[in-house]
């Protein structure tokens, strides 16, 4: 597809309606990707009842023109529209006030240095040596300093009943997301869709369902979103993750790929 051409009809509704073939449906996809780009509001017509290859001519030969336009008119949105990149000039950029605004910590364990509002952050740790309690112990700090949190947690229930017994006061300001085994989109979908300010996913790992946890390219497909999302709506974003077992050609330091180091801003 000609984007020059689709430049033309940016920021319009435009209905796209495909032979009924494989090629055509992929040749549309690809011209509806473009114009999302470009902000336009897509929807997609099936010709319903044509053959194979079919298109209009062959819809209207059986159907009337009123027909037409009425499937035309229940047309729906094919995908949600395109995210794309903010462009700004170095003049904008540094006549941003917040730019000039110093750091915000909210603390690690009452000392700042560690966390930063607004940022990603990995925190790795061997198993069953407390990293989940400390992250609880960390909230707990939050909570008392007007935060609100959300944990996406692997843990059941019965846990977390046990872990927060005399701990009522923090009522509504945390939220847990029980998501062991929930597509990670759908997850990530629901940490970033509510008011709080902290976003902890415990444990990276089982929640983010890696294929293959040492292929750099997985590890940026399926962290980039969160990190990205964290950013966009202003929300400080903790991952909890492993560290990988002493010795071997990587000696000892965070599991995975190096690209877990890559996505986000402090690796702890």
């Amino acid at each position: 597809p000609d984007l020059t051409v689709l430049r033309t009809i940016a920021d319009h509704e435009v209905i796209l309606a495909p032979d009924n073939d494989d090629k055509g449906g992929q040749h549309m996809a690809e011209i509806g990707r473009l114009l999302r780009v470009l902000k336009c509001r897509v929807r997609l017509v099936v010709w319903a009842g044509v053959p194979e290859k079919g298109d209009a001519v062959e819809y209207l030969a059986s159907h009337s023109a009123s027909e037409a336009l009425e499937l035309i008119g229940k047309a729906t949105a094919d995908a949600p529209p395109e995210k794309t990149g903010r462009r700004v000039s170095v003049t904008a950029l540094l006549a941003n006030p917040e730019l000039g605004a110093p750091l915000e910590f909210i603390s690690m364990l009452g000392t700042d240095g560690f966390t930063v509002l607004g940022w990603s952050h990995l925190l790795a740790g061997y198993h069953r040596v407390g990293k989940t309690e400390l992250t609880f112990q960390n909230v707990l700090n939050w909570i008392a300093a007007g935060y609100k949190v959300v944990w996406l947690t692997e843990e059941p229930a019965l846990v977390w009943r046990e872990r927060l017994r005399g701990h009522d006061a923090l009522g509504e300001s945390l939220q847990l997301i029980f998501g062991l085994g929930i597509d990670p989109d759908a997850l990530r979908l629901d940490a970033f869709g509510g008011p709080e300010d902290v976003v902890i996913v415990d444990t990276t790992r089982n929640l983010l369902q890696f294929v293959k946890e040492n292929d750099n390219s997985e590890v940026a497909a399926r962290v980039n979103p969160w990190v990205a999302d964290a950013r966009e709506a202003g929300k400080t974003l903790l991952l909890v993750h492993m560290m990988r077992k002493g010795g071997g050609s990587g000696g000892e330091g965070i599991a995975g790929g190096s690209a877990f180091l890559g996505t986000v801003d402090i690796a702890l």
